[in-house]
């Protein structure tokens, strides 16, 4: 995402305002544009480094420091998304999974808020599935189910 603070203030407010009908009321969507760090891992962990580039995450307000209660991470790509775009994206889900609540099942959103919105998630058997959509209603309503069937039910 431009790191333009109007344009960045244009795109939250647009996702806001379809996202609102959609999520649950304790999920917010949150700009992380300014913190390459969230979602990274330094050499150490692994034999190299992984720098993320997360934009957007939708999370549990109280949770976002740890990141234990990030349920998505939005990549915006403009003007287009690209196939180097996707392989960078799937190893920044894989990390996001490693640092969040393993009772959330996570998911991550490549969109360039056209009619590019891939969504991806790591399976019960750590397939990466990927669904592709092309309109932006749809692609909204699939992610509100998603974070909704995805939050952790207390025991």
């Amino acid at each position: 995402m431009k790191n333009h603070p109007e344009w960045r203030k244009g795109i939250l407010e647009y996702l806001n305002q379809y996202f609102k009908s959609h999520l649950p009321k304790d999920i917010s969507t949150v700009a992380i544009v300014n913190n390459k760090d969230f979602f990274s891992i330094q050499k150490g962990l692994l034999s190299f480094s992984i720098h993320s580039e997360t934009d957007i995450i939708l999370a549990e307000e109280y949770y976002i420091v740890s990141k234990a209660g990030v349920y998505s991470v939005i990549k915006l790509k403009q003007p287009k998304v690209e196939e180097k775009h996707v392989w960078q994206f799937i190893l920044e889900m894989i990390v996001t999974n490693l640092y969040t609540n393993d009772k959330i099942k996570v998911f991550d959103v490549l969109i360039d808020l056209n009619d590019f919105w891939d969504i991806f998630w790591l399976s019960e058997s750590k397939e990466i599935i990927v669904v592709l959509l092309k309109n932006h209603m749809i692609a909204f309503e699939v992610i509100g189910k998603m974070v909704r069937s995805s939050k952790p039910r207390n025991v």
